[in-house]
């Protein structure tokens, strides 16, 4: 890696020279490779190679950055210029304090599987044929995704922080298909032996075969048992919605409140730890600004915790920053963006859960959500999807058609029946690592019409 952090040493290096008074360069890149499959048939192979760079530069308080694909001396160095001629355009960033300073952390080794950065599109493909054989004992179609690689993150800055990190990552989703009715299960590991194609494979299938034949219920308060997925999509909106540092200070997020103020069920604590050990994720333990990541209670035992900084919102806030600027790549946020997402277990086995329902509904996962109706409250509208059960008298019934809930989060925590002992690893949707949830109970929780 010595290799690539004298590439971006050297960018920072001209970037002086041209007259920048500080320099950040930060490096990703991901080579994936993949096999997108629909009607039990693989229908896209290959592999992607993504690769960015981008250059900031500040001139006094005033701060440019341009991106490059290249990673030579010309390119990174016409990155340089055009960063310092865009800092020279840019109004001032009062407050700006510099880049990113050693903070003498030290980091674990990286997860990283050889076997699964070498995974080839015939091993792919093998992995999937033994899924589509047994998705046609049940008279099933599969379709989803399996991707496989390594992932490399660097950053460089003038003032001396000079880090690098690569993981290997592997991910399955398997959507089991009969016509109208469906099943899911979905994987995530830094190794892909530990991916257990066979077992996901199983569990949707199995989920789609007791899907078949759904009745309509009504609308109503229901108390359900969430799968992980399930758990894992409201986490997410939690996060994009009021977990930013950004989010407090406009007084959108629930944590702009006062701090301890009680939010929900004190069972419930979401942590963003990149350090917490479980053997199914892979993080990157400093952020694109070259800031190690530290360990944040978003919510704690109930209350509310702190948010998630990048070096301008902590500045702002008047302390340091916790290591979470966004990723590079597709902007999808302008401010500190959360990493390393658990909802950290509880005391019940799953199964004891579904017996503590008298009349309920399973919920496999959900979909097309929408949480951002009242991020203060943290209101939610979306749909259930891949298998809707009925629960009777603590067993798992009927399958039931989908139906829409619209809730306050915050308010249906704050009804917790219970918190499973598991944490599965769920891919992210939306943050830059999977999120860990175990399965949960909730009561009366609101589901406000019908979903084809």
């Amino acid at each position: 890696m010595s290799g690539l952090l004298d590439s971006l040493a050297g960018a920072v290096a001209a970037a002086r020279r041209l007259g920048a008074s500080d320099v950040e360069v930060s490096h990703a890149a991901r080579t994936l490779g993949m096999a997108r499959f629909a009607n039990s048939t693989i229908t896209q192979s290959g592999v992607v190679d993504e690769r960015l760079t981008r250059v900031r530069v500040a001139v006094g308080e005033q701060i440019g950055a341009a991106t490059t694909s290249g990673l030579d001396a010309g390119a990174l160095e016409d990155a340089a210029a055009q960063a310092l001629e865009a800092a020279r355009m840019s109004p001032a960033s009062h407050g700006f304090a510099g880049f990113a300073r050693p903070d003498g952390a030290t980091t674990a080794p990286p997860a990283f599987a050889p076997a699964t950065a070498a995974l080839g599109a015939g091993e792919r493909a093998d992995v999937l044929g033994g899924l589509f054989r047994r998705a046609a004992r049940d008279h099933l179609l599969l379709a989803g995704s399996y991707q496989t690689g390594p992932r490399t993150r660097a950053v460089v800055t003038a003032a001396g922080v000079a880090r690098s990190h690569t993981t290997t990552e592997a991910q399955l989703s398997v959507i089991a298909l009969d016509g109208d009715v469906s099943g899911y299960a979905v994987g995530f590991a830094p190794d892909a032996s530990r991916l257990d194609p066979a077992g996901l494979a199983e569990e949707a299938c199995t989920t789609a075969v007791r899907a078949r034949g759904p009745i309509e219920i009504d609308p109503g308060a229901y108390d359900v048992v969430l799968a992980p997925a399930a758990v894992a999509e409201l986490v997410e909106w939690l996060a994009i919605g009021s977990f930013s540092a950004r989010a407090v200070l406009d007084g959108t997020s629930f944590l702009a409140g006062p701090p301890g103020a009680p939010l929900c069920d004190e069972r419930v604590s979401l942590v963003d730890d990149s350090s917490y050990h479980h053997a199914d994720v892979a993080s990157v333990p400093f952020d694109a600004e070259g800031t190690a990541r530290r360990r944040v209670l978003l919510v704690d035992q109930g209350r509310a915790g702190t948010p998630v900084s990048d070096l301008a919102a902590a500045a702002r806030l008047g302390g340091p920053s916790t290591g979470h600027a966004p990723p590079l790549g597709p902007e999808l946020s302008d401010g500190p963006m959360p990493s390393d997402l658990i909802l950290l277990p509880g005391a019940d086995a799953p199964a004891d859960l579904i017996k503590r329902v008298e009349r309920g509904l399973y919920v496999t996962r959900f979909h097309y959500v929408n949480g951002l109706l009242d991020t203060r409250r943290a209101v939610m509208t979306g749909m259930t999807r891949d298998g809707l059960f009925q629960i009777h008298d603590g067993a798992i019934g009927k399958a039931v058609t989908n139906l829409r809930f619209t809730e306050s989060i915050l308010d249906a925590l704050g009804r917790l029946g219970g918190l499973g002992t598991n944490l599965k690893a769920i891919p992210a949707n939306w943050t830059m690592t999977p999120t860990l949830c175990p399965t949960i109970l909730l009561r009366d929780f609101h589901f406000t019409g019908r979903s084809r």
